[in-house]
């Protein structure tokens, strides 16, 4: 999953829930911190040892949020909630449509 998709279609439907809106902050939270994370991990000289542990951290967040995000209680299962089938086909075309203009713009980039 797109971590802007997340953000900009996925998280807002969730933060208006009562139920899940504390699952969504909290899941926001994540990827500001992995962001954080990245950013270090690019100004850090890869042969630094602090590159190593930030990549491990980074890592380690990743397969938290992932697995908080697809567990049967989880951000996509609240989703599931939330939303009718409809409106999980539509959301579903929008990523696909976006995910095809990202990969566009990369391949004309090179």
């Amino acid at each position: 999953m797109n971590w802007r998709f997340e953000e900009t279609a996925i998280y807002p439907v969730l933060e208006a829930r009562k139920s899940s809106r504390g699952d969504a902050l909290e899941a926001e939270a994540e990827h500001a911190q992995i962001k954080h994370l990245l950013s270090e991990i690019a100004a850090t000289d890869p042969d630094d040892d602090r590159w190593k542990a930030r990549v491990t951290v980074l890592a380690e967040d990743i397969r938290h949020h992932v697995g908080e995000e697809e567990s049967a209680g989880g951000i996509f299962a609240e989703l599931r909630k939330a939303l009718s089938v409809e409106e999980l086909k539509e959301l579903g075309q929008r990523y696909a449509e976006e995910k095809g203009a990202r990969l566009t713009e990369v391949v004309q980039a090179n």
